[in-house]
């Protein structure tokens, strides 16, 4: 065989070679997307101007939102997983009928929602989007932490940006309390390089074992990250706080998530805690949780100030230990 032939058949051989990897890759990728997202049976996905959703009925989860440039938006491990008990971290996840635990059981965080299949009860195309309405109900007696008649709905609507709100009903004849909230994980390429503007003495920058509640200064808030360009604009109505986890560095302890997963995501999210006074619903009364998320651009330049203890509620590192009020609620969430 000449020179040339040779040439051209190692340069063929090369390309196959190539091509097998970049099927694999193709495949390895496609494999772990999948991993990510809720059984096809479970999905309810819609489409708007911000790009697409996916949302899981089991626990009213959204497991996705790709921005019309393809960015997922959200933290996602790749061990997706079924709650049983646990709460599982990842998307945007319900807490409800209450946020934290209750009692010593500690698969009682955040409440049940999240182990409960949501019926799609309604689904419609807008002129610039989709939105879909999905729905629980509880009876008098039918779970002992919660014996009362009540109806959740959780409508999910993708226009030019994502919004949630979250509708509770007192459909009995005695009053409840009720505490509930939104646990986002939003995807950042470094929590050291994230910051969050719209709480007291903000802006500042997340830190190690951050998990904190700061009271509600006003409807707007906004989580910035250089490191990906992008800034996510946020409003939040009928809540009494917000609650900041971010995690970084720290050996993960929950069942779905991998070593590094921690420092790829911040949750900052909406809530109605116990500690600052649950939500008492009369008879018929209702109560309405609304989450609003739009991706803007990023400043070139971010102010930083410390963290100073006069804002925090909670302020744990990972072992556990103090780092801010010196009053730290019993009822605190236990990631």
């Amino acid at each position: 065989m000449g020179t040339r032939a040779k040439d051209l058949n190692i340069r063929f051989l090369t390309a196959i070679c190539a091509a097998m990897i970049t099927s694999a890759m193709a495949s390895a990728t496609a494999s772990n997307s999948s991993a990510c997202n809720p059984p096809p049976d479970r999905a309810v996905r819609l489409k708007g101007g911000a790009g697409c959703v996916v949302v899981d009925l089991l626990g009213g989860r959204i497991a996705s939102w790709k921005t019309s440039d393809g960015k997922e938006m959200f933290f996602m491990p790749e061990r997706y997983i079924t709650p049983n008990g646990d709460w599982s971290h990842g998307g945007i996840g319900v807490c409800w009928p209450w946020f934290g635990k209750k009692g010593a059981d500690p698969s009682s965080i955040h409440g049940f929602a999240k182990n409960r299949l949501f019926a799609l009860r309604r689904r419609e195309t807008l002129e610039n989007g989709e939105t879909a309405t999905l729905g629980l109900t509880t009876r008098e007696g039918e779970i002992a932490e919660f014996p009362y008649d009540a109806d959740l709905e959780l409508k999910v609507t993708v226009t030019d940006k994502l919004a949630l709100k979250l509708s509770t009903v007192n459909k009995g004849k005695v009053s409840f309390e009720l505490s509930n909230g939104f646990q986002p994980y939003f995807a950042v390429g470094s929590y050291s390089s994230s910051t969050l503007s719209g709480v007291k003495d903000a802006p500042f920058k997340a830190v190690d074992g951050m998990d904190a509640a700061f009271p509600r200064i006003g409807d707007a808030f906004s989580l910035a990250d250089t490191s990906l360009g992008r800034t996510i604009s946020c409003i939040a109505k009928g809540n009494t706080g917000l609650v900041v986890w971010s995690p970084g560095n720290v050996e993960p302890h929950n069942r779905n998530l991998a070593a590094g997963d921690t420092e790829r995501f911040i949750g900052v999210g909406p809530s109605n805690r116990t500690k600052e006074g649950a939500i008492v619903l009369a008879p018929g009364a209702s109560h309405e949780l609304v989450f609003e998320m739009q991706p803007t651009p990023t400043p070139t330049l971010q102010l930083q100030l410390p963290l100073s203890n006069s804002n925090s509620l909670l302020f744990r590192n990972s072992e556990g230990s103090q780092r801010g009020s010196t009053n730290v609620p019993p009822d605190a969430p236990r990631r």
